[in-house]
């Protein structure tokens, strides 16, 4: 059986696990679904400091503090970036990086290096000091999947949009010695990004024919692949 940490995307919090995290465990496997700081039920704690960097912390605290061995570390979205930078803090804690139609990044690369066009005009039009507001109702909608748009709406928070300009740092590329899969889902437009970088060596490229949010529209099918996966 394999310890599970999954990280939430952008303006979304662990509760955005709740179909995925359950039927793992009745699986057998240990499941942790954390928050990051300024998110989700924590959203109190946003303030100008919290970065991605921040949110990596976050991981490798859940990491040391559980006693993790060899996670399953699995990011969605966003928290490619976050896994990614949590690798360089604690990579002997991790057996294996999932990136879930995720932000895959290189050093020296930005944010706004790595999102999609329409996006990066979207949040640069709609940044509020230190955070984005909420994503557009299309996002919601789309992630909704099966349930209902307005309990999905109405639990995305602002997002933390400090170091969006800002480089980041992968001195060690410890992510490149992991084990490590990309989990496209091939009717999101994020994926299509991320293929040329995914296909190489060092990857395992698997996919999901669901939207940018399987663990709400299908979460059955992302259980099983994960389940597979580990």
């Amino acid at each position: 059986m394999a310890t599970f940490v999954l990280v939430h995307g952008g303006w979304m919090g662990g509760w955005s696990w709740r179909d995925v995290a359950p039927p793992l465990r009745r699986l057998g496997h240990e499941v942790h679904t954390p928050t990051l700081t300024g998110l989700g039920d924590r959203a109190d704690l946003l303030t100008g400091d919290v970065s991605a960097e921040t949110h990596a912390r976050d991981v490798a605290e859940v990491l040391y503090f559980e006693d993790v061995r060899d996670a399953v570390l699995v990011g969605h979205s966003y928290a490619g970036v976050v896994v990614t930078l949590a690798a360089e803090r604690c990579p002997e804690r991790i057996g294996h990086l999932v990136y879930l139609d995720a932000m895959v990044p290189d050093d020296g690369q930005r944010l706004v290096d790595i999102m999609p066009t329409e996006a990066v005009q979207w949040i640069r039009s709609q940044r509020r000091g230190s955070v984005w507001t909420h994503p557009p109702m299309a996002m919601a909608l789309e992630g909704a999947g099966g349930a209902d748009p307005s309990w999905f709406a109405d639990r995305l928070v602002p997002q933390p949009a400090n170091d969006v300009e800002v480089p980041i740092r992968l001195p060690a590329r410890a992510a490149e010695r992991l084990r490590r899969t990309y989990v496209a889902c091939t009717k999101s437009r994020l994926n299509a990004m991320f293929a040329d970088v995914t296909s190489g060596d060092g990857w395992e490229r698997r996919e999901l024919a669901t939207d940018h949010f399987p663990m709400l529209s299908d979460p059955g099918a992302l259980v099983a692949l994960l389940g597979d996966l580990a």
